[in-house]
């Protein structure tokens, strides 16, 4: 099955994460299957079971035994009113029907390379366009993609391993490669095995980089680590790099690894929608995941919307900071609550708020908790001054009164009255600190916190055992 994607100039279809579908090492395509693909649908847009049941009408236990496998074959209709429920485009809609076995499989077209349908990339233009010219030109080998949990780090690595598969370069990704019975030319296996050495190696290759090194050779090649546990070993990927010219390292991360060397690309949030009188106001990226998703057909009539309930649009993706995950998160907020409300208890409680779409009380997890927690894992993981530096952004609202918005953006100036540090070391600070997706530029000089780690940053306790920051 292949489709296109909406976007240019890496417009090409690619498998959405937690679903063994490309096969770009050799080998036939893995079919997905029902339990697979609705599962992944449903944790995309934060939903639990119980809230599927009740947006489908489809019972809360036909949901459970199909995404564990027990029903493999549900009834058209039942099909036809989840894809309805989870704002499914006629592509997924097609291949949710395939895997229920209610309609007929497409004949694979490409060269070789089983490909799936996946929602359009939003609003990452000149990301794709880094990525590509990284890839086909980039003087450094390594590029990381740096940036929160959400943020889309690996839905962009995929846009970029799709095209790079389909031009006929190998993709080695761990767990998304060849067959493990041998017949393949790179065994997934053997992928996997080469990037368990070079991330605990401890200076020098073992038997497993060495026979991925020979089987690459010269030829061009795309080596995928997607959030590794541990950054991989600097001389023992200086050596897989130097035996095989022709390999692209690209490493996903939440935090910048402190290797030499790397070209890095941080990843933030969606830019803020234009003006909502513009014409393609309702176009816009962030717009289209807060009221619906990356759907065709389905962006919001801009006749529905009031003026003042666009400007409240507006306001919401300012608060969350255009994070693709938050904005998905709040989509079914806006028709529970209204634009207006939804803004008012954004601004009282981010987190709970957010929590409500997520499904945070459900009781099969989301994937919104989860985001929730590896954020606040990357802030609670800050060394002590670092994040003591955060806390004082967080408090500081330099002079005048706060705007209607919220605080004045904090400056590093701010910093250095509030933190007692030294004007070199907070430029030092702000500057890590904004390579690691937590804080986002306003202008020259001026910063602000993301919504999301303001909550949770002043949520935890003072590792220093400082009193607290006083505002400016």
């Amino acid at each position: 099955m292949t489709a296109v994607s909406a976007s240019a100039p890496l417009g090409r279809p690619v498998q959405p994460p937690g679903l063994r579908l490309v096969t770009p090492l050799g080998g036939s395509p893995v079919t997905p299957s029902l339990a697979e693909l609705l599962r992944t649908h449903r944790t995309r847009i934060g939903l639990t079971q119980q809230q599927l049941a009740d947006f489908s009408t489809v019972s809360v236990r036909a949901i459970r035994d199909m995404e564990n496998g027990v029903t493999l074959c549900p009834r058209r209709e039942t099909v036809q009113l989840l894809a309805r429920s989870l704002r499914l485009d006629d592509a997924a809609r097609e291949d949710l029907s395939l895997a229920a076995g209610v309609a007929a499989p497409a004949a694979p077209t490409g060269p070789g390379v089983g490909v799936v349908r996946a929602g359009a990339l939003l609003g990452r233009d000149r990301e794709r366009a880094e990525l590509a010219d990284w890839f086909s030109r980039g003087a450094e080998p390594v590029l990381t993609v740096v940036g929160l949990p959400g943020v889309g780090k690996t839905r962009l690595v995929l846009e970029l391993a799709g095209a790079v598969g389909h031009d006929g370069s190998r993709v080695l990704w761990p767990g998304w490669g060849g067959d493990d019975g041998g017949g393949a030319d790179l065994p997934d296996r053997l992928v996997e095995a080469a990037v368990a050495e070079l991330t605990t190696a401890a200076g020098g290759r073992g038997a497993a980089s060495t026979r991925l090194a020979l089987r690459i050779g010269a030829q061009p090649a795309l080596l995928v680590l997607d959030d590794p546990a541990r950054p991989p070993d600097p001389r023992a990927l200086d050596q897989l790099l130097g035996q095989c010219p022709g390999l692209r390292v690209v490493l996903t991360a939440v935090r910048p690894p402190r290797v030499t060397g790397m070209r890095r690309l941080v990843l933030h949030g969606l830019p803020t929608p234009p003006d909502p009188q513009d014409p393609g106001w309702a176009t816009a990226p962030a717009v289209r995941l807060l009221t619906g998703g990356p759907i065709p057909g389905s962006d919001p009539d801009p006749g529905e919307l009031t003026p003042a309930e666009r400007a409240d649009l507006n306001a919401v993706v300012e608060q969350l900071d255009g994070l693709p995950f938050a904005l998905t998160l709040a989509a079914p907020l806006v028709e529970l609550y209204g634009p207006a409300t939804l803004r008012r208890c954004l601004a009282e409680d981010l987190l709970g708020t957010l929590g409500v779409g997520a499904g945070a009380a459900g009781s099969d997890g989301t994937a919104g908790a989860e985001r929730f927690r590896r954020i606040r894992e990357t802030v609670d993981a800050l060394p002590a001054t670092r994040r003591r530096a955060l806390a004082d952004l967080c408090a500081v609202t330099g002079p005048g009164a706060p705007t209607q918005d919220g605080p004045v953006p904090p400056t590093v100036e701010m910093l250095c009255r509030t933190s007692g540090l030294a004007l070199p070391e907070c430029g030092r600070t702000v500057d890590e600190l904004c390579a690691a997706g937590l804080l986002r530029r306003q202008g020259p000089g001026r910063f602000r916190v993301v919504g999301l780690v303001r909550s949770l940053a002043t949520a935890l306790p003072d590792p220093t055992g400082r009193p607290a920051a006083v505002p400016a």
